[in-house]
């Protein structure tokens, strides 16, 4: 896609989200709740941030594609049916607005790793939003990649827990949790392209860095 379409197609996805969120809460009532609204705000600052870098998206075989339907499916669920639960009072965890401001404490945190992974990394990306192409995979070593050689998933992950904290589901903390599954796989195959790329050179970074988690995973 060009800059411009890539621009465009932001938007979109940006848009969709807000008219799904509104269509499940019934109306404008959640922006009156300032962890939701502040939700938005970090998710229309992270895309933009990352346009600046020069990110372009791309659809350019059936593999996206099927990514691409995939993530207006995980769409709906998380953002039409997790407000209308909320709403309805679904599946939700009974608390007051505290759970909500700490899921916007959590996506902000998911979006500034994701932000910051781009920033340093400024791949293409597949036309999800969510992976950088596999055929164009490189790795760093500097900043966030200094310890951990995945912090966007890491960021991604979290995005998806903040987002199901601020409508208080139980529901979406095991979709999100379903998740880890296909991130994971996602990384194994990235992995291996790029040990077969960059040979010991990744082999040697992958000693002495973690996968997700330093210290842990």
């Amino acid at each position: 896609m060009s800059r411009r379409v890539t621009l465009l197609y932001v938007l979109f996805q940006v848009a969709l989200i807000f008219c799904l969120v509104m269509l499940g809460w019934s109306g404008f009532g959640f922006l009156n709740r300032l962890p939701i609204l502040g939700v938005f705000l970090a998710m229309v600052l992270g895309a933009f941030t990352i346009l600046h870098t020069g990110v372009e998206l791309h659809l350019d075989d059936w593999t996206e594609r099927w990514g691409l339907l995939a993530t207006l499916l995980l769409s709906f669920f998380f953002c039409y049916f997790l407000p209308l639960a909320d709403r309805r009072s679904w599946f939700v965890i009974v608390s007051g607005e505290e759970v909500r401001f700490t899921g916007m404490l959590i996506f902000w945190v998911g979006t500034g790793l994701r932000t910051m992974g781009f920033l340093t990394r400024k791949e293409r990306m597949s036309a999800t939003g969510l992976f950088p192409l596999l055929d164009e995979q490189s790795f760093e070593e500097r900043s966030l990649y200094l310890r951990t050689r995945h912090p966007q998933y890491i960021g991604l992950l979290l995005q998806m827990v903040g987002f199901t904290l601020a409508f208080r589901s139980w529901l979406g903390l095991v979709a999100a949790l379903v998740m880890v599954g296909p991130v994971v796989a996602r990384v194994d195959a990235e992995e291996r392209i790029l040990r077969e790329r960059w040979g010991e050179r990744y082999e040697k970074y992958m000693e002495r860095s973690w996968r997700f988690f330093p210290g842990i995973y």
